[in-house]
């Protein structure tokens, strides 16, 4: 038996779950390594100290505990100290919201739509421009002062040039 092996079941020996065939090949190996005889007394040596240790923790008590609890809750409602929040926990808690929601108001009905250079003086429209079929193409521009469409066509000579 190799010594990883057989430290996996000295491990597996403090729980209890050794065959009596691995608790034989363990008692073997141990008897004729050191280092795995020591590994196995320092465990064990662990285990006891664990155990005394445990014990000397005095455990409290569960119904003086809840009592100190609910006496506690009942003289200062579970603040530390039995003191009212801070006044400025308070104006965190309600005066931030609404100094935000001030701001915005005042932000929405103070601000002006952006100004027009040039105020629109005329406007018009057309649905459709009827074009000749066997005219040539038209050219459609936008008179830059005006802002007029212009629909530019040719006209049909009949066939002639």
């Amino acid at each position: 038996m190799q010594c990883r092996a057989a430290q996996r079941l000295i491990s597996a020996e403090r729980d209890g779950a050794l065959s009596s065939g691995e608790r034989t090949a363990l008692e073997a190996h141990v008897a004729g390594c050191p280092a795995c005889s020591r590994a196995r007394e320092a465990l064990a040596t662990a285990a006891v100290a664990w155990r005394e240790a445990d014990q000397a923790v005095p455990a409290p008590d569960a119904e003086l505990a809840w009592q100190d609890i609910r006496r506690r809750l009942r003289t200062d409602g579970g603040r530390e100290g039995g003191r009212s929040p801070a006044w400025w926990t308070r104006l965190l808690w309600a005066g931030v919201p609404a100094a935000a929601a001030a701001a915005l108001a005042l932000t929405v009905f103070t601000s002006r739509p952006p100004a027009v250079d040039e105020p629109m003086t005329a406007a018009s429209w057309a649905q459709f421009v009827q074009v000749d079929a066997a005219a040539a193409a038209p050219v459609v521009t936008v008179d830059e002062s005006s802002g007029w469409v212009v629909v530019w066509t040719g006209e049909s000579d009949g066939g002639q040039t």
